[in-house]
């Protein structure tokens, strides 16, 4: 076979050029990507024969020219290229069970322009006409139809689809899309096999529940997405104590039904379940409230989430999720400074989560808040409190993770903090992968505005402008989108751009740019910090724009 590097030239790939003739993967800024001599063999013979499978064999025989080596080999190379990639959900290079790779370059419409616009969909990956299949077992739980005939159970039922989710996102061996996803479907009545493609699963699953006094019925179908065949159906009539019961034997009948080489010892780690009902219902109202108020910087909403954390801890005061909705809470009421003690409020989210984990150390969800109050202090001047701690946020995250894989909270604020702390591709690597996790989540504008300064912080300034420009386009009111849309412009060397979007910044957002002006950055290296506030003063006129190009 002959080698095709001399006629193709530059290939694209998402963020990337791999430029065939030098032999190079680039980043759209130009950087080169270092990659072992082994590695970079690899991505050649793909990049050479991209969209054409590539089997094992023609890659030990090309790659290694004789030498005898173990298929970990390849595979190690295969990671280390999707690594330097960015690769987390597998869309660029492909894997073709037991028989070998497919590289999928980047189709792009026109050439280079002045604005690189917000990525499309075809460059991301993660909206939009469809996406590939994950390497491991993957299911969307749809939102379970409420069929009691009364409004006020939607958040019961809404909870038993929420606490499938959960069981199932515990499992490390499948691929579990988000919740906040798949409840873009609520009351739409979408065909499967459009979800199972806009989505990149395999499985669906469809419920209902009907709950009529202390009596309840649950009906679950398991189908296959891409030919809305029935796998397994089921109906179950229970007492409305038995629901938890309920949900662990759908949970057990999923496992056994696309994922049944999933170890025994995974499968028996038990969460605690609520004691009461009454407060489990409202507790799943308390944290729903409290999402949104936080997306919305809703006060009112806030204040009403308080009030049902603090009723379902009236009628059960160990549970859980009403202890972490209300550690959420007191976080935004001092992150956003609307109360009159931030500090002290503060403290009550971390007394708040501290009993959530004590009561239930498998629940992720504690350790996800605890997290945020570490990497997220109030902004109160000259108090020691205010500093960031890294440390103990990144031990908790992690910790979250190890507990639930699929927790795209918590995917989303460690991708966060470890970029913030230090190691943006280890930041962007988590933040994509809660992309993937959750492709229609409304979350998503505040992702893509931490993976632009994740990118910021990696240098990777034309993919930080794209991810900027995304996000401005959904939540244009966010006054850090903006900043980082200066950042990565002046490290493009486009100051005039860099000018307007400060300009905006300062208008939204003045006591905090002008912090960072004055010299404050959050971030956990000098490095990034000082970049940081030369690229902003740059932005701003403060500074010549030639003292930015050693930084760059």
């Amino acid at each position: 076979m002959s080698d095709a590097s001399s006629t193709r030239g530059q290939l694209p790939l998402p963020g990337f050029v791999y430029d065939l003739d030098a032999r190079e993967l680039r980043r759209d800024s130009g950087e080169v990507v270092p990659l072992r001599a082994q590695s970079l063999a690899v991505l050649h013979r793909l990049a050479a024969s991209a969209g054409r499978l590539v089997t094992k064999e023609e890659l030990m025989t090309t790659v290694w020219r004789g030498l005898v080596v173990t298929d970990d080999s390849l595979v190690q190379c295969i990671t280390e290229v999707r690594r330097a990639l960015n690769d987390v959900a597998h869309d660029t290079v492909r894997t073709e069970k037991k028989r070998g790779y497919r590289l999928k370059p980047l189709e792009r419409s026109g050439g280079p322009s002045g604005d690189l616009g917000a990525p499309t969909p075809s460059e991301n990956g993660l909206a939009g006409g469809g996406l590939s299949l994950p390497d491991k077992p993957s299911i969307a739980v749809m939102p379970f139809a409420n069929m009691s005939g009364d409004p006020q159970q939607e958040h019961f039922t809404d909870g038993i689809t929420e606490d499938i989710i959960t069981e199932l996102s515990r499992f490390r061996a499948l691929f579990v899309i988000a919740r906040n996803s798949t409840f873009t479907y609520k009351g739409k009545g979408a065909d499967v096999r459009t979800v199972a493609r806009e989505l990149g699963v395999q499985y669906v699953l469809e419920g209902s529940a009907r709950r009529v006094e202390n009596r309840l019925r649950i009906t679950a179908q398991l189908l296959d997405g891409q030919t809305a065949r029935h796998i397994w159906a089921e109906r179950y009539d229970r007492l409305l104590e038995d629901i938890f019961e309920v949900q662990e034997v759908v949970t057990r009948n999923i496992v056994r039904a696309i994922a049944p080489e999933i170890d025994s010892m995974e499968r028996s780690r038990a969460r605690r379940r609520p004691a009461n009902l009454s407060a489990y219902e409202i507790a799943m109202r308390a944290a729903s409230d409290a999402e949104i108020s936080y997306r919305k910087t809703d006060i009112v909403l806030r204040a009403k989430a308080f009030q049902a954390a603090r009723e379902a801890l009236a009628l059960d005061a160990e549970c859980v999720p009403a202890l972490v909705a209300l550690a959420y809470l007191h976080w935004q009421d001092a992150y956003f400074g609307s109360v009159a003690d931030p500090l002290a409020a503060w403290r009550e989210g971390f007394e708040a989560c501290g009993r959530a984990v004590e009561i239930d150390p498998a629940d992720s969800r504690g350790y996800v808040v605890k997290g945020i109050l570490h990497c997220l202090p109030p902004p109160v001047r000259n108090s020691p409190d205010q500093q960031v701690q890294y440390e103990e946020a990144l031990q908790a995250l992690r910790h979250a993770l190890d507990l639930n894989a699929n927790d795209v909270g918590c995917l989303h604020m460690l991708g966060y903090c470890e970029a913030a702390a230090g190691d943006p591709v280890e930041g962007i690597r988590y933040l994509t992968q809660a992309l993937r996790n959750s492709p229609r989540d409304p979350w998503n504008p505040v992702l893509c505005s931490m993976l632009s300064v994740a990118n910021f912080l990696a240098r990777n300034y034309a993919d930080g402008l794209k991810w900027a420009q995304r996000a401005v386009r959904d939540v244009p009111g966010l006054f850090n989108v903006h900043m980082f849309l200066a950042l990565n412009y002046v490290g493009l060397g486009d100051i005039a751009k860099a000018k307007e979007a400060l300009h905006t910044a300062r208008n939204l957002g003045p006591a905090v740019i002008q912090a960072r002006l004055d010299g404050y950055s959050p971030y956990g290296r000098e490095e990034g910090r000082a970049r940081q506030v030369l690229f902003l003063r740059i932005a701003a006129g403060l500074e010549n724009p030639v003292g930015a190009d050693g930084l760059r």
